[in-house]
């Protein structure tokens, strides 16, 4: 969460937005002390303890028109979609302020999935809402690339150039997160 907002916040004032507030969500105690710590002392906005799947989570938006949104939450590409929250999120968000996200970018801007076979690939976006697919339960789906500079990168490839900066154990940790 942090370091997306540190993105979030260099890209804010690289575009020349005058007025930026950035927040983040995080439910897991020691990450969300963590990240309001990151947040304070780099005065990148403020983290919040919430549930990102529920709809009071997002009472910070107050009827304003919504910039921006990351969602970090994918499984690496050897889980299920349903084990992380990902399509929960995205669907709370659509389902409930979807008037406020009609000029949103977002990040990932492209996921595309597939089932186990691989035969069966989809790309969730804006337009399908992340979470509105036809003729497979999404759930069963595994996340297989984002769009990076308006391509797919597979998630397993991201990150691979500063691969030689991570120390043991975290490499081993980290190979099939993205």
């Amino acid at each position: 969460t942090g370091v997306l907002m540190l993105a979030q916040m260099i890209s804010a004032k690289k575009n020349k937005f005058s007025e930026i507030e950035i927040t983040g969500i995080e439910r897991e105690k020691n990450t969300l002390e963590r990240t309001q710590l990151i947040a304070e002392v780099l005065n990148i906005g403020k983290v919040i303890g919430a549930d990102a799947k529920k709809t009071q989570a997002y009472s910070f938006f107050q009827d304003r028109p919504v910039t921006f949104i990351s969602n970090e939450t994918l499984p690496g590409s050897d889980a299920r979609l349903w084990k992380e929250d990902f399509i929960a999120i995205n669907k709370i968000l659509f389902d409930n302020f979807s008037h406020l996200l009609e000029k949103t970018f977002f990040f990932p801007s492209k996921v595309f999935i597939t089932d186990k076979s691989g035969n069966n690939t989809q790309i969730l976006c804006p337009e399908n809402q992340f979470h509105q697919i036809q003729d497979y339960p999404l759930r069963l789906m595994y996340p297989l690339a984002i769009e990076l500079g308006g391509k797919p990168v597979q998630l397993v490839h991201i990150g691979n150039h500063i691969t030689s900066l991570i120390q043991d154990p975290w490499s081993r940790t980290l190979s099939h997160r993205w």
